[in-house]
This record gives C-alpha cells, structure tokens and sequence, in this order.
C-alpha cells in the first residue's frame, strides 16, 4: 500500500495526527524506515514538535504497539458480534482464528511491530500491558465457553493451556503464511501446489480451515484431559 499524499498539520490534535502518521509510513514501508524526524517532514511540523509527544522512537513504538493490540482486540470482538446469536461456541472460537489471521494478512506490518519487537519492560505502560492481552482474553474467555458447552470447566490454568494450544495453532500459521514458508514447501515439492495462495485454484483457505476443525476438535477431545487434576 503506498503512503497516501499527507498534507501539512496546521490544528488539532497534533499527537494523534503524529500517530496516524506513523502508522501510514509503517503498514506501508515497515518498521526500519519509521524515524521521528521523518515523521515530522510528513505531519509538516518541526522536530521539536514531535518530540513534544514522543521522547524517542521507543516511545513512538510503544503507542503504536498499543494502538495495533487496541486494533486486533476490536477486529476480533467485531467478528464475534457479527455472528446470529444462536452461534455456538465452536462457531465462535473459529470465527476469532480466522478473523486473525487475516488481520496478519492484511495488516502485515503492524502484526511484525506487535508481535516481533519489543521494548525494554522497564517502558511499558499500563495502557499497552491491558490492550496487549485484551485479543487472548477474548479468546480465552470464548474457548472457556465452548468448553462449557461439553460439558467442562476449566481452572485458570487449564484454560491458559487451551488458549495457549489455540493462539499458538493460528499465529503460526499466520507467521508461516506470512513468512513465504508456505509458497517454499510448494516450490520444494513437498506440498501440493493448490496451497499455495498463487495457484488459480487455490485451496490454501480451505486447508487452513481444515487445520481450524482439527484444532477445534482435538480441544474437545482433550477436555477431559484438561480437566484432569493437576
């Protein structure tokens, strides 16, 4: 996606145009080219303005880190009221793994910033800490539900193992997918070539919801063993 034409910030609020600024420059040329002084030139303000609202790039980072996690929080609760109430949980766990990974497919940047750079712990802010685990509650929470529905309750730490072997399953795939791994185990040979995504008969989304079914099934199967004393 390239950057759309930004024109010069003259009012307003300075620190979120600051912001909406970044954000354009790193879904659309990726952390390394982010830079405080470029940003400035971009909003049209001095660097002395922009470091008004962000000491340094670390501080920037974290904003956008915690705007991202903000982002995928409200995508994924999005999808879930989206879906007719009679939804089950089942239906309601698959909804939020595909509703992830496309948030890494379309967003491939800011998934890298979020989950692949991390700041010095002693700079988290509480604001980043609540919204950075607000997208695996909700998938907690939900996976809980659809438990329930088998007839299982879960203590905290056996539903942190079944979030835990959920989130796993789709941000791998994710980071597979958006790693080129996928296209390169087709190159090789070693999978068929309807999964890569470029073939013209494509079976790459079927197969990832196939992968979904597996993992929802092998969760119910294993809730008894989740259930288990510890």
């Amino acid at each position: 996606m390239a950057p759309s034409h930004k024109q010069p910030y003259h009012h307003g609020n300075l620190r979120q145009a600051l912001l909406d600024s970044a954000l354009e420059t790193l879904e659309a040329e990726g952390l390394e080219k982010l830079s405080l002084r470029g940003l400035a030139k971009s909003v049209g303000v001095s660097p002395t303005a922009v470091y008004g609202h962000f000491a340094d790039k670390t501080e920037l980072l974290i904003a956008l880190h915690t705007g991202g996690f903000k982002v995928l929080r409200e995508t994924l609760e999005h999808e879930l009221e989206a879906l007719p109430a009679t939804a089950g949980g089942e239906d309601r766990v698959r909804a939020l793994g595909l509703a992830y990974m496309q948030f890494a497919r379309e967003r491939p940047h800011l998934f890298d910033a979020m989950f692949f750079w991390t700041p010095d712990f002693s700079r988290v802010t509480p604001e980043q800490l609540q919204e950075g685990v607000g997208s695996e509650r909700l998938l907690r929470d939900t996976l809980i539900d659809m438990l329930k529905e088998e007839g299982v309750q879960l203590n905290a730490a056996q539903a942190a193992v079944a979030s835990f072997s959920a989130w796993a399953l789709v941000h791998g795939i994710s980071t597979l997918v958006r790693s080129g791994a996928v296209e390169g185990a087709v190159h090789c040979e070693k999978w068929p070539e309807d999964f890569s995504s470029f073939h013209p008969h494509s079976r790459q989304e079927q197969v990832i919801r196939q992968i979904l079914d597996i993992q929802l099934a092998g969760l119910k199967a294993s809730a008894q063993l989740l259930n288990q004393p510890d």
